[in-house]
Parts: C-alpha cells; structure tokens; sequence
C-alpha cells in the first residue's frame, strides 16, 4: 500500500491520567480566594504577602507580560494602548502589601 493511502492509524493515547495525579499548582488557599473574586481583600490579609511573596521578580514579570502582549493577547487584547500592561506592573510592585485596596 502506497504511504499516502495507508490507513488512519489511532493516534489517541492509551495511557490515562487520574484527576489526582495532576499536580496542583496553587495552593487550597489561593484557590479559594477566585470563589470571592471580585470582593474587596481586607487590609492586612495575610493571604495578600503570601501572594506577593509568590511574585515572580519585578523583571521577570516585566518580561512575562510583554510576551504575553507580543505573543498571546493580540487574540483578545483587553486594552490596546501600550501603557496598561507596564502601569499594572508597576502598581502591583509598588504597592506596599499591608495598604488598603
């Protein structure tokens, strides 16, 4: 049988992964918190300086999202001017942790 014509082969994957066996990659806690969304945090919520000590480095996190903005949010831009991406950086490493929102 000529290459072109052989037969569809079954490409699907034989091995199965249980729910349990994918790795969580937030904490029960974080998770939690985007059931409340969009609520207001409190003021000094411990959970806010856990988060941010999560944070990746503020120059990584530069980079990360003009990836994003070069790379990705051209299929859904949530704001196209060139100041909204480096202004929510900004605000979220400048912001002291235990100030009100």
């Amino acid at each position: 049988m000529h290459p072109l014509t052989s037969p569809p082969q079954d490409r699907s994957s034989s091995v199965e992964i249980a729910p349990s066996d994918i790795p969580t990659r937030l904490s029960p806690e974080i998770e939690k918190l985007s059931q409340t969304f969009p609520y207001p945090w409190l003021p000094n919520n411990p959970m806010r300086e856990r988060i941010h000590s999560m944070l990746p480095s503020r120059q990584e996190a530069e980079y990360l999202c003009t990836q994003a903005r070069l790379n990705a949010l051209w299929q859904y831009n949530l704001d196209p001017s060139e100041t909204w991406l480096p202004n929510l950086v900004h605000h979220v490493y400048t912001t002291p942790v235990s100030s009100s929102i």
